[in-house]
C-alpha cells in the first residue's frame, strides 16, 4: 500500500510541475503522465491478487 502512496505523491508533484509550467518545453510530458497512470494500475493490480491469494 506505501507503494501506491510512493506513486500517488509523485504524480501530484508532476501535476504541480505542470501547472507551474516547468514542464511547458519537456517533450515527454505525455509520456510521464501516461507511465504514472500505469504504474498505478499495475500496483493496484499486484496488491488486489495477493490479497486475494492471502485470504
Amino acid at each position: 500500500m506505501e507503494c501506491l502512496l510512493s506513486v500517488g505523491e509523485a504524480k501530484n508533484w508532476l501535476r504541480l510541475l505542470d501547472k507551474s509550467d516547468y514542464l511547458n518545453n519537456y517533450p515527454n510530458k505525455l509520456v510521464l503522465f501516461n507511465m504514472s497512470q500505469s504504474i498505478v494500475k499495475l500496483l493496484t493490480s499486484i496488491i488486489k491478487t495477493s490479497r486475494e491469494k492471502n485470504k
